[in-house]
């Protein structure tokens, strides 16, 4: 079998000057900067390098391609002349002997990005990072057309400002989903047809930080059966236990939240409900907690690990 590579883009160092590499990601970036001279940044998983083109036959596959593209380059390392201390591999290039086009970005590249940007987001909620979980989550809602997709994000964004604290961008984003939600309702389309949990779930998030605990207890008995189920796993009916647990949390009831958090992590844990398991494990536990709480936490309830990183990268 051909090898794909000889080294990462981040890998590539002065140390590695005068070398023939191979390298493949995707073409992030084009300069163009003469008739026959551009500078292309190509990128993987480990980071980034520079590929610079210096003859015609490189720059006719250049120019007919798209950003985004997947690309091998096989050349030789130089040292550059203008370094660059901020990133890693700044103190070299490499000049292209051969570039290879493996996959041409034909497709929608703002669904790329915000399914990118998406899943970096729920990586950093699971992780216990609401920094990165709201960084993330924000950047994704730039590249949405549809708007009932723009608000499950949206929610989820609430979400994490809920868990880690952001009342004020938490209260920002309630408002935008409310927002959302009567502009759908004004047009007449009504698209919590199939899913009527699903509004109830959204009409919670986006009341949060402005409706009263008893209007939000109301809201949470209109438990509407969907088209096709009632009490099952679907993600609709584990995102509406998320937020009764959420509600409980909210009024002090920590010790039944905490309960019913760990019988449904047992059965069946939907997204939401990793999130909550996995703030409540890294941000709550003291030495005083409550002893059914530190309890809870030393049994350590392990989800279903089977088809998980699927759930989290797959489509929605």
């Amino acid at each position: 079998m051909m090898q794909m590579r000889t080294h990462t883009c981040g890998e590539l160092r002065l140390a590695n000057a005068g070398q023939r590499v191979k390298i493949v990601g995707w073409m992030e970036n084009v300069r163009v900067v003469g008739q026959n001279f551009a500078f292309v940044v190509l990128r993987d998983f480990y980071g980034t390098t520079q590929v610079v083109v210096e003859n015609q036959e490189m720059m006719d596959i250049i120019n007919g391609l798209n950003k985004e593209s997947t690309i091998s380059v096989e050349g030789t390392v130089r040292e550059r002349a203008s370094k660059n201390p901020k990133q890693a591999t700044g103190d070299i290039e490499v000049v292209p002997e051969k570039i290879e086009l493996l996959g041409k970005n034909t497709g929608n590249t703002q669904e790329y990005f915000e399914d990118y940007f998406f899943h970096l987001g729920w990586y950093g909620l699971i992780c216990g990072s609401g920094k990165v979980a709201i960084k993330n989550m924000d950047k994704a809602l730039i590249f949405h057309k549809e708007d009932l997709s723009k608000k499950d994000d949206i929610a989820d964004l609430i979400l994490a400002c809920i868990l880690y604290g952001d009342k004020k961008k938490g209260a920002d984003y309630a408002q935008a989903l409310k927002a959302c939600m009567e502009r759908e309702d004004k047009s007449g389309k009504d698209v919590y047809l199939k899913y009527p949990k699903l509004r109830i779930v959204h009409e919670y998030l986006a009341g949060y930080y402005t409706a009263t605990d008893e209007e939000q207890d109301t809201l949470l008995q209109l438990d509407k059966d969907c088209s096709f189920c009632h009490g099952c796993v679907h993600p609709v009916c584990e995102e509406l236990e998320m937020v009764r647990i959420l509600q409980m949390l909210k009024k002090g009831r920590e010790k039944e939240a905490l309960e019913r958090l760990k019988e449904q992590m047992q059965e069946h844990p939907g997204m939401g409900l990793q999130a909550i398991w996995h703030w409540y494990h890294s941000e709550q536990v003291t030495k005083d907690t409550d002893p059914a709480v530190a309890a809870f936490h030393k049994e350590k309830p392990q989800p279903e690990k089977r088809g998980f990183w699927q759930r989290l990268f797959g489509k929605k």
